[in-house]
């Protein structure tokens, strides 16, 4: 699975109806999809990673007047900027892989829980390890993702785990530290506040959340 082209961002389209789309569609149809269909902490990781793909794309906007003129380039630069980079957004496979480390496991430990290393962990609404089964009873149990989701809860889940060194892991056969943390994640350092700026459309909406340089 690619994000650049395989659909797994759930939106409302202008009229209403509710549809999943890809980042390349997310900005080629952007003025046509009124918002997404997301969870707060979703919400902010999607919108996070359009502006971030925005700004790159467009190496600024340099001041306040280039950014004024700049929503008609947003979605053909990105398109182009996306294309580029389109190898970093694969989900699976051997080599670059999104926000995944190659040859990087924690080892087995006789104290872990049952359910190891599953990817509903990824989901803090799911009852996993230690999250609370408050809106979820499934813990424990074996659970399918689609591909979609798991695109979602990945960059989700990296966007507000509390980083550190509090575990030991392995990167290439050798044990990483396994003193102290941090909380070096995009969404939690510094306890930040998250506001966007609505516009009429996904496109819009971008647009107004870009930063100058």
């Amino acid at each position: 699975m690619n994000l650049t082209t395989d659909p797994w961002i759930p939106i409302v389209w202008a009229k209403g109806q509710p549809g999943t789309v890809s980042l390349c569609d997310a900005f080629a149809h952007g003025g046509e999809i009124r918002d997404l269909a997301l969870r707060p902490h979703e919400r902010i990781a999607v919108m996070r990673l359009l502006i971030c793909i925005a700004q790159a794309a467009l190496d600024g906007p340099p001041d306040h007047e280039d950014w004024k003129g700049c929503r008609s380039k947003i979605a053909s630069d990105a398109l182009a900027y996306l294309k580029r980079w389109t190898k970093a957004f694969e989900l699976f496979g051997d080599g670059e892989r999104l926000l995944q480390v190659d040859g990087l496991k924690k080892p087995a430990n006789e104290n872990d829980d049952e359910e190891g290393g599953s990817v509903s962990k990824l989901d803090l609404a799911l009852a996993t390890g230690n999250n609370s089964t408050l809106f979820d009873n499934g813990g424990g149990s074996q659970r399918n993702f689609s591909t979609d989701r798991l695109a979602l809860g990945l960059l989700t889940f990296q966007c507000f785990s509390r980083g550190g060194r509090i575990d030991i892991a392995e990167w290439r056969g050798t044990s990483t530290p396994g003193q102290g943390s941090s909380d070096h994640a995009p969404c939690i350092a510094g306890s930040m506040l998250h506001a966007v700026i609505r516009g009429n459309n996904l496109l819009d909406t971008v647009h107004r959340n870009l930063m100058n340089k």
